[in-house]
């Protein structure tokens, strides 16, 4: 069965993503002024600082849609840097649940 989330590609959230959203702050001061920079709402730019879904489960991959908006924005980092997977190599990986 394919993954609902299939069409897009996503990469792990490990300490390099970790470091890299952190060296946006480093860069560029304010979460807010990041926010506004790339269009990403507020509520989904603390959600990846936090490592957290706004449901409180851990955020376990972040989509090359919206690290790319984060990086081109930002000129901090490239999407070339990190392993994409699609959402059946990460069921497969064992990083996401498979969907029943």
């Amino acid at each position: 069965m394919t993954h609902p989330l299939n069409g897009e590609v996503y990469t792990p959230v490990t300490d390099e993503i970790v470091a890299l959203i952190n060296r946006l702050h480093d860069e560029h001061g304010r979460w807010r002024d990041i926010a506004e920079l790339s269009g990403i709402r507020s509520k989904q730019l603390r959600s990846l600082r936090r490592h957290r879904h706004a449901n409180g489960n851990r955020r376990k991959t972040i989509s090359l849609g919206m690290l790319d908006k984060l990086l081109t924005t930002t000129e901090v980092g490239h999407i070339n840097d990190y392993p994409w997977y699609t959402p059946d190599e990460l069921v497969e990986m064992g990083i996401w649940e498979p969907i029943r």
